[in-house]
């Protein structure tokens, strides 16, 4: 029986998802062409192996492009589901950090993409994180519905692909919206909201080519969140509807 195999970096990219998403910032780690770098294992009846191989690549080694190990996973995942929290884990590796290798360039995205890997807490709802999304929102929206609708999080939504709702205005089917303010959040804004609100944008940080609007007000230890907006557009219209939301909680707001 044999046993092939070949350099991971062979290849040309190809999305395997729907929607749209960027590229990553460090780009693809396929380099567009064949690796001559593989690796054959002839395992005999007798119970003898023999392996042959090529170590020549076509391409630099470079650390940002490598996998990180089946057991560096494996025990992260494991201080996830002990209630560790991503900045000690983060600390703990680069404390024992001997040499430089990819486990020493570990960064918070590679602890969230485990706790995708491993659904841990229930944060992946389904594998489109579109509808993953979308099943969380119908998810918080049933249980503030059974409970208290002040508890409910989901203050606006527009999912992907989907007809504007009759509570949102001047938004397209291609465009994606969702607005999360928590009860912590809304009690803030009514006791801090009247000395000034502010609105921060953030572009670029995550592989979605979305947006994170924050509305922050200003108490005595400086600016505090209260609402998160997350969408594809930062025009005059997702700011209205952005206001407009919390103009319940803010009577003399207006627009």
């Amino acid at each position: 029986m044999c046993y092939y195999y070949y350099c991971n970096r062979t290849g040309t990219y190809s999305s395997r998802r729907e929607g749209k998403r960027k590229l990553k910032i460090l780009g693809t780690l396929k380099i567009g062409m064949h690796c001559t770098a593989f690796i054959r294992a002839k395992k005999y009846t007798s119970g003898e192996v023999v392996v042959e191989g090529c170590n020549h690549h076509t391409h630099e080694a470079e650390l940002d492009h490598l996998h990180l190990l089946d057991s560096i996973r494996a025990t992260i995942a494991a201080k996830l589901s002990d209630g560790v929290t991503i900045s000690n884990i983060l600390d703990s590796v680069r404390d024992n950090v001997e040499s430089i290798n990819r486990t020493a360039l570990l960064c918070c995205q590679d602890v969230h993409n485990i706790k995708h890997q491993y659904n841990i807490e229930g944060i992946k709802h389904h594998e489109n994180d579109h509808m993953s999304v979308s099943l969380w929102v119908d998810s918080s929206r049933s249980e503030a519905a059974t409970d208290d609708d002040s508890d409910n999080p989901i203050l606006i939504f527009e999912q992907l692909g989907h007809e504007q709702s009759n509570d949102i205005d001047d938004i397209g089917k291609n465009d994606f919206l969702i607005g999360i303010q928590t009860c912590l959040q809304r009690k803030i804004l009514k006791k801090f909201g009247p000395a000034a609100i502010c609105i921060d944008s953030t572009h670029g940080t995550i592989v979605y080519d979305v947006y994170l609007i924050t509305i922050l007000i200003l108490d005595d230890l400086g600016g505090v969140p209260v609402k998160w907006i997350v969408s594809n557009r930062e025009d005059s219209v997702i700011l209205c509807q952005v206001l407009s939301t919390i103009k319940e909680t803010l009577v003399y707001l207006s627009l």
